[in-house]
Formats: C-alpha cells, structure tokens, sequence
C-alpha cells in the first residue's frame, strides 16, 4: 500500500497536480509537500484542513543523503486566509521554526534520514507533517494558502560536525491551498486517485 502511495505522488509531481507543491531546485534537490486522507494521495487542489501532510525530497543528479532537522529547527510555516492575513498558530504550530534561524550546526538539533533519488520511481517512505488544523487556528471555513519551507544537511561521511554541517541548504518555500470547507458532510471525499 505505501508504494502505492509513493507511485501516486510521483505521478501527481509529473502531472503538476495542483494540491501538491515543489519547491525550486537547490544542488539538484528540490522538495514535495502534498496530503494523505485515508491512505489516498490528494490530487485535486484544495487539500482539506484535516488531511494529513507528507513530504518527500527528490534529486535530479542521483542518489544522495539527506539529514533532517526536526521541526523546530528545520520547518517553517505560515499561513495567511483569502484576505491575505496572517492565520494564528496552535501552541504545536509555534513549535515549528521556533529556532530556524538558529541552525548552524549539525549537532544543533537531533536529525533523521531520508534518501533523495531521481523523480520517476518510489525512494523512500513519505514523511508526515501534522495536519493544517493542528498548525493553525483554521476558525472560519474559506481557502488558505499555507507556506512550508524546509532546511536540510546533505549527508557528508565524516564525523566532524564542523565538516558535516557545511551542506547545510534551504528549500524555497512551497506554497499549497487548504480549504476549511462550510459544510463538510462526514466522511466527505474530494476528487482524488483512489487505492
């Protein structure tokens, strides 16, 4: 099932699905963010204020080793509504880039792993934000426009953190659409590739 998943999110970044969003390419690396609802891969723009956020990375130039931060020192968001103004976050939102200004080392923050590789087949399980809602104070129903950027160290083999943390790299920020529907009947599905 998760490849399955994967194969539909390289297929929706083939395709410039409109829920999903890219970031520019840095070193050949760029960065997709999209949504799950129910183990389905969102297609169809707006992704709803309940689904579920995942993210992958991708490289054009090969296989490579990325490590990431976590969240507070790796992932900024904002989200402004129609209007344009700033939505406020969740207390968990504020967490969120909290320090990203303060990353300079490798050892600032504890980091995972995850592989880049080319955009045309499966490399890795997906990585999951938590959903809109639990990000931001999403009161009245409307679109959203939310902005995640991500910061991120190319994998150096050397046990020196000074060496280690001289690949550190931002994505541009990724632009995605969240709508807080009106009247959102239960167990409502927008258009989206099934299982």
């Amino acid at each position: 099932m998760i490849y399955r998943i994967l194969f539909l999110f390289t297929v929706t970044f083939a395709t410039q699905s409109f829920a999903a969003g890219i970031s520019e390419t840095t070193n050949g690396v760029y960065l997709a963010i999209a949504a799950v609802r129910n183990v389905t891969l969102i297609t169809n723009e707006p992704i709803r204020f309940d689904d579920r956020l995942v993210w992958m990375t991708f490289c054009d130039t090969g296989k490579i080793m990325l490590s990431y931060p976590d969240t507070r020192y790796g992932t900024k968001i904002n989200m402004t509504d129609s209007n344009g103004k700033d939505v406020s976050k969740t207390a968990l939102g504020k967490r969120f880039g909290s320090k990203f200004d303060s990353l300079h080392l490798i050892t600032d923050s504890k980091v995972g792993n995850t592989e880049a590789l080319g955009n045309s087949y499966p490399n890795g399980d997906p990585l999951f934000l938590p959903k809109p809602n639990e990000l931001f104070q999403m009161d009245k129903p409307g679109i959203y426009t939310l902005e995640i950027q991500m910061q991120m160290f190319r994998y150096v083999p050397s046990y020196d953190p000074v060496e280690r943390s001289k690949t550190l790299f931002k994505f541009s920020p990724v632009k995605i659409q969240v709508e807080n529907p009106p009247d959102l009947p239960p167990n409502a599905q927008t258009n989206s590739l099934t299982k």
